[in-house]
């Protein structure tokens, strides 16, 4: 985070009482740093990054005082001027930073003051950290999920990665580090016994949540808690069974709805078209005397 006391160009400062007053134009001088250095076809091959100092040196509102954005620490040039500021950027713990700052690609907008929340996200966001150690986390993840630990949760798995790393970074197994030359004089771990205490509370209050929403979903589901819970594919092909049931119910039901109003209608129309004793003696008048007609086909 930037300070709040860095000194502007431009701005007012005092230096009274200083050996050496400051100067703008130092920050202007320029200083190289050596990134790598390795043989190629040609012979030795140096790659060296040219640098002037205003990109880490900062003037502090205190009288001869500096301050250095990279290494975050107070440069005091009172007595020594401008040497005090290259003694300093000249150190090899200052430039090893320049170096790792080079290869992260340290975001400048980080050391602005104008946006602080902004950079402040920025930075978190976009500073992650990179290297062998963290790409090797996907090789790792084959050695620690497996078929009998699919069940595995994030915060189980995050702290079997960070024992891994701690102890793939000092190249040594786990009985190595935690080794003692006298296990019955030397003092037990205060730290390592409350986090091993800690971690099973933990796991116990865990355990604990889980039942409790194992005998809930049991409930619901209408079985028993010690009953073993139906698996996502035997409930995904239960839920299909009932609805094919219900739909062939609907469709059961809508024909038989459908077949009693046939029914009725035919009823209405056998009403409608029944005979009665007049239409049946208006038909039978109608109808020719069968005996003068066989007398008439006689003669």
């Amino acid at each position: 985070m930037a300070r709040s006391d860095i000194v502007r160009r431009g701005e007012l400062f005092s230096d009274k009482g200083s050996r050496y007053s400051w100067n703008w134009e130092w920050l202007e001088k320029e200083y190289s740093v050596t990134v790598s250095e390795k043989e190629g076809k040609k012979g030795k091959q140096t790659k060296i990054m040219i640098l002037c100092y205003d990109h880490c040196i900062k003037k502090l509102a205190a009288v001869g005082k500096a301050y250095c954005d990279v290494c975050r620490k107070e440069v005091a040039y009172g007595n020594k001027g401008f040497t005090a500021i290259k003694v300093h950027c000249d150190t090899s713990s200052h430039k090893e930073k320049i170096i790792c700052r080079s290869e992260n690609n340290h975001l400048p907008v980080a050391t602005l003051d104008r946006f602080p929340l902004l950079c402040a996200a920025a930075k978190a966001l976009l500073s992650c950290f990179h290297g062998p150690i963290v790409e090797s986390t996907f090789s790792e993840m084959g050695k620690i999920l497996s078929k009998e630990k699919t069940n595995m949760d994030v915060d189980t798995y995050m702290a079997m990665q960070t024992v891994k790393s701690r102890l793939a970074t000092a190249k040594k197994t786990a009985v190595e580090y935690f080794a003692k030359a006298d296990p019955i004089k030397e003092p037990v771990s205060k730290q390592l016994v409350e986090n091993m205490r800690n971690a099973w509370i933990d796991n116990e209050e865990r355990k604990a949540t889980n039942q409790e929403t194992r005998n809930k979903l049991c409930h619901e589901m209408g079985l028993e808690p010690d009953q073993k819970l139906p698996s996502k594919a035997k409930e995904k092909r239960k839920i299909l069974d009932e609805a094919v049931l219900e739909r062939k119910s609907s469709k059961k039901q809508k024909q038989t709805a459908r077949m009693t109003i046939l029914t009725k209608k035919g009823r209405d129309a056998a009403v409608h078209l029944s005979p009665t004793r007049e239409n049946v003696g208006a038909a039978i008048a109608s109808l020719p005397d069968l005996g003068q007609a066989q007398n008439e086909n006689r003669s």
